[in-house]
Formats: structure tokens, sequence, C-alpha cells
């Protein structure tokens, strides 16, 4: 071979593997981008997958009617009618005080064993519930000069 082809076929050769390298460089880059494609594919399926756990777990909690069934239900109805009952036993005296007269034994609160305590602090008559824990009050009160009901949570 003559020179001039020896240095040509040099060149082509170094071309070649010029060639192949940028190739090889080529693929690496294609096959990061697909490694980086399925990845980013898999990171946000983990993130779906998360974000419906966190929706099912809020729903659970924050339901209506989340533990309630129709027995508690019925009980705190109970409870309140129970409350409303005695609280209009509280207006019934408090306007019987308005006119000079005192509670009558008959007059208690549903569930009431003991009748209501009256007291005269400085010049005015007071009727407290014997048990408003039981309503869940610290006081259940009405007086002479107050004839509106007193709960005190």
């Amino acid at each position: 071979m003559c020179s001039r082809c020896v240095a040509f076929s040099a060149v082509s050769e170094f071309a070649e593997q010029e060639n192949d390298q940028l190739r090889e460089k080529e693929d690496l880059e294609s096959n990061k981008e697909q490694r980086s494609a399925k990845l980013q594919k898999v990171q946000l399926a983990i993130i779906g997958i998360a974000l419906l756990l966190i929706g099912f777990q809020f729903y659970s909690v924050f339901r209506p009617g989340r533990g309630l069934t129709d027995a508690n239900i019925t009980a705190i109805e109970a409870a309140e009618d129970r409350e409303n009952e005695c609280v209009l036993v509280l207006w019934e005296i408090g306007e019987r005080l308005q006119n000079n007269q005192l509670p009558t034994d008959s007059m208690r609160c549903q569930g009431m064993t003991t009748p209501f305590i009256v007291s005269r602090p400085s010049g005015d008559i007071k009727v407290s519930h014997p048990n408003p824990s039981s309503f869940g009050y610290r006081t259940m009160s009405v007086s002479k000069l107050d004839a509106e009901p007193l709960l005190v949570e």
C-alpha cells in the first residue's frame, strides 16, 4: 500500500473509532434517559398510591356519623331531651319565684330522686339542681332576681 492509502486507512479507522465511541455515549445517554423515565413513572405511581391511602385515611377518620350507631344516636337524643325538659322545669320554677311562690316537691327533672335545693342568699331565693353534673354542668340554677336558668359548664 502506498503511503497515502495507509494514511487514508488510518484516518478512516480513527473516524470509525470516534464514531463508535460517540454511538456508545449516545446509547448510554439514551439508556440513562429511559431509566430516568422509568424511575419517574415508578415515583409517580408511588405518590399516587400514597395519595389514595391518605385520602382513604381522611375519609375513614372524618366521615359523617363515624362510630355512631342507632343506639348511640338514640341515647344522645334521649339525654338531650332530658336536659331540655330539666331546663323547662327551671324556667317554670323561675316563673313561680317571680310570682313569690316556691317550687313544689313534684317539680323535678326526669330521673331526679332528690328535690331542688332552695337557698336564700342576701334577700334572693335561689333554686339549684342537686346533681348538675349528670347533665355535664357545674351549676344549674334559677333565682328570683334572675328568672332565666343559669347553666354553668
